[in-house]
């Protein structure tokens, strides 16, 4: 089944590969485009000055075929290095729906990705979705493999 999804992961090359190296699992994914870093600052005013840069934080919004914010990256320090730095069209995959109180939007997490050679799947931040903007996305169903950057077949 899984050579149906993904060709170059042959049974002799999966046997290779070490237990906690690979996740496979099913899951909705759709793509989104994310802009530049837009960066927070929760340094208060009567806090030490010196401090000022240690309270800051980068996210990207998450913008909809129409052009909507649907949704928000996971904050990064810096120059978001550890995160998807550049705007652009990426892939996300919920893997969990955040249940919140009435009053509040209903979320979708979900894992920002790129595609290896062999298409695996690897993580690069984190995201809340609106849920609502999630239903009306062009979204697709499939067998996920999520692995790391780098290429261990």
């Amino acid at each position: 089944m899984i050579q149906g999804f993904y060709p170059d992961l042959k049974t002799d090359v999966l046997k290779q590969i070490p237990d906690d190296q690979l996740l496979f699992f099913w899951a909705d994914s759709a793509r989104f485009r994310v802009t530049d870093p837009i960066k927070s600052d929760l340094w208060q005013p009567d806090w030490n000055p010196l401090e000022k840069d240690q309270h800051a934080y980068y996210v990207q919004r998450i913008i909809d075929a129409n052009g909507r914010v649907v949704g928000e990256t996971g904050r990064c320090k810096g120059n978001c290095d550890a995160g998807a730095s550049e705007s652009g069209e990426y892939e996300f995959v919920v893997i969990a729906d955040n249940t919140a109180p009435p009053e509040f939007e209903k979320k979708m997490v979900a894992l920002q990705v790129a595609r290896r050679h062999d298409r695996v799947a690897y993580r690069i931040n984190i995201a809340a979705i609106s849920q609502a903007r999630w239903e009306k996305a062009n979204t697709t169903h499939g067998l996920i493999a999520l692995g790391s950057e780098a290429d261990i077949t």
